[in-house]
Formats: structure tokens, C-alpha cells, sequence
């Protein structure tokens, strides 16, 4: 039997929850197991991992994003643990930046060019 089912996603993004269309039942819950999810709003995250090189890696005062065969403005983000940004740098093919005000520890890297997605990576700073 067939029924059509309007998907809920709550504000922690956790879990799918499944009701029914039809108006003033409560209907049973569903065990479902193959779901896929597809949004054209997000942004796209395709790999360009053979594309772009961030040396070195781990780092100390300086630190360099080299992007080969890509050359429109990309924006490079730079999180810290906690997920506060560090830095957000607009560049062409490559950026060097001192990282001198850098606490030693792990940091998450973000490189976009336009909606898409070019890389997501670690990088490490040493003392």
C-alpha cells in the first residue's frame, strides 16, 4: 500500500520524522532505511582534493593554500575547536598567511568559489 508522507526535519537536524497526509489521523510510525536526501538550495560539495595543496602541514608561522587550475576569487574560512572563525581571505590561486597570532592546536579549513564547495580539511599549528 502506498501513502504519501510530508518530512519534518526539527531544528537540530537529529532525526526524520514521518506523518501521515491525511488529516485527523494519527497513523503509526514508519521504520524507513533507504532514504536519500537531495537539496538544490545547498551549496555543492564536489572534491577538488587534486586541485588544491595547504603546506605545510603541520604548520608554524607561515601557511600557504596553493589552488592549481582554478582560477576564479575563492574564499578561504578558518575555524578554530569551538567553530569561531579565525580568518576569511578572498584569493587567486594563492594565499600565504602569517600565523604568527595562531594558538598552537587544530584548526578546520574552508575553501569556496562562488556555491561550491572546493575543499574542507585539518590543519595543524605547532608551537
Amino acid at each position: 500500500m502506498e501513502r504519501n508522507f510530508t518530512f519534518v526535519a526539527p531544528s537540530n537536524g537529529n532525526f526524520i520524522t514521518l506523518k501521515p497526509l491525511v488529516s485527523g489521523t494519527t497513523g503509526s510510525w514508519i521504520h524507513v532505511d533507504n532514504i536519500r536526501i537531495e537539496s538544490a538550495l545547498s551549496l555543492d560539495d564536489r572534491s577538488f582534493e587534486n586541485e588544491i595543496v595547504s603546506f605545510p602541514n603541520p604548520f608554524t608561522n607561515t601557511l600557504t593554500f596553493k589552488l592549481n587550475n582554478i582560477n576564479d576569487v575563492s574564499e578561504l574560512r578558518i575555524f578554530d575547536l569551538a567553530g569561531r572563525e579565525i580568518i576569511k581571505k578572498e584569493f587567486i590561486n594563492e594565499l600565504t598567511l602569517e600565523t604568527f597570532d595562531f594558538n598552537s592546536g587544530l584548526y578546520f579549513y574552508r575553501i569556496t568559489n562562488q556555491s561550491l564547495i572546493l575543499k574542507k580539511g585539518k590543519i595543524l599549528k605547532k608551537e
